[in-house]
This record gives C-alpha cells, sequence and structure tokens, in this order.
C-alpha cells in the first residue's frame, strides 16, 4: 500500500542515497565484522544497496557470486542470498544452469533452500520454465 503514495519515491530515493554513503564505509570484507550488530548493520546495508541498484553493491555481488562458480569459494552465510539473487539476477543462461547444477547436487536442505531463491532471481523468465 505504502508503495503507491506520493512519497514513496522520494522515500526510496532518500533510502538509497543513505545506504550508498553506508555501503560505501563498509570496505567490502565481511571478515571485520566483529559483533552480531556489525553483521546485521552489513546485510541491511548490503540488502537496501543492491535493492537500490547500487552500483558498487552490484558489481560485487557478481564478483562475489563468480568467484564461487569459478573457485568454489565461500559466500558470507549473513549474505549469502543477497549474493545469490544478485548473481542469478545480473546475469545469463550459463549461471543459472550452474546454480540449477548446484541445487541438484547439493545434499544440504539450507544449501537448496538458498539455491532454488536465487534460481526465483533471474530476469528471464523463459529459464524458470526449464
Amino acid at each position: 500500500m505504502f508503495d503507491r503514495t506520493d512519497i514513496y519515491g522520494a522515500l526510496q530515493i532518500f533510502l538509497t542515497d543513505l545506504a550508498r554513503d553506508q555501503y560505501a564505509m563498509l570496505n567490502g570484507d565481511s571478515a571485520t565484522d566483529k559483533t552480531p550488530i556489525d553483521r546485521l548493520y552489513r546485510r541491511k546495508m548490503t540488502v537496501v544497496s543492491c535493492s537500490g541498484q547500487n552500483k558498487r553493491c552490484l558489481n560485487d555481488s557478481k564478483h562475489i557470486f563468480t568467484q564461487w562458480m569459478q573457485h568454489n569459494a565461500r559466500i558470507d552465510p549473513n549474505l549469502r542470498d543477497v549474493i545469490m539473487c544478485e548473481g542469478v539476477r545480473y546475469s545469463g543462461y550459463r549461471e543459472w544452469m550452474y546454480t540449477l547444477s548446484a541445487y541438484e547436487t547439493s545434499q544440504d536442505r539450507v544449501d537448496q533452500a538458498y539455491l532454488v531463491a536465487a534460481l526465483t532471481c533471474t530476469k528471464e523468465a523463459w529459464l524458470l520454465k526449464r
């Protein structure tokens, strides 16, 4: 309902700008997060920044996703759903198929939940029919 009000657009712009500056201060390394509040803050800023189309956040997410695909690099568990979703959303057929293959071969139910949720993030509707 709120998204249909006159102030929704202005609020989205304000929050995106605010998150952009805060995201920039995080420096990309989640290993520096010392407390649960730090981890929660990083997650919130990443979610808001990526959903607000922050180029740095999207590039960081795509880079981490690519490292996962190419080198089986670890993705921070607190950011995994965001990274996986953005990685699939801003990629193509090859990445989607890799994620599908990872889903089909995984024995871990939690891992499967992340992977299947990421598959639904694609912008290519025809992939969802596979």
